[in-house]
């Protein structure tokens, strides 16, 4: 055994006829084709991005597109969403607890029409609540958030240049 040998039990020797003869190397491609047939295609082509393909728009679709996205992203428009599902959410609670537990107080019986007052009131109360509630969580989470973009953009920007000034004087 040669004491210089990386592996134990190998001797040198056995390293020397290391030379592969090419019929004996493996052919993944013959391999393949003995597997799934050779008139099958192995590889896809084409790859669509997500979906099903869809024909190019015309500029006036693209244009329309993108002034959608830009007014539903729009601060003003999150707000007033968050406000009026806020207010439609307050109203079905409000109209649920005051069905549940009538506010009546006195010593007359409940009718109908004072029921009915007590609905509206808690209805409505619930629906303004929840409407402001959601409108100033909404606006505010949208006015700190573009702030952010704006600070982080110009970091971005300034870092880009200060780096760019680095290259340049390498």
């Amino acid at each position: 055994m040669d004491p210089h040998s990386n592996s134990p039990g190998l001797s040198s020797e056995s390293h020397k006829n290391t030379n592969v003869d090419a019929s004996d190397k493996f052919d993944w491609y013959d391999t393949l084709d003995k597997l799934i047939g050779h008139k099958k295609q192995r590889f896809s082509d084409y790859v669509p991005r997500s979906g099903l393909p869809q024909p190019a728009q015309h500029p006036d679709e693209i244009r329309i597109q993108r002034r959608a996205e830009a007014l539903f992203e729009s601060c003003a428009f999150k707000t007033v969403m968050s406000c009026v599902i806020g207010g439609a959410l307050g109203a079905a609670f409000g109209l649920f607890t005051a069905g549940i537990d009538p506010n009546i107080t006195g010593t007359e019986t409940p009718t109908v029409k004072l029921v009915w007052k007590e609905m509206k009131y808690r209805t409505v109360s619930y629906g303004k609540n929840f409407a402001l509630v959601g409108a100033m969580f909404a606006g505010t989470e949208c006015a700190i958030e573009s702030i952010l973009s704006i600070i982080y953009s110009d970091i971005t920007q300034m870092w880009s240049q200060f780096n760019l000034g680095i290259d340049d004087q390498l």
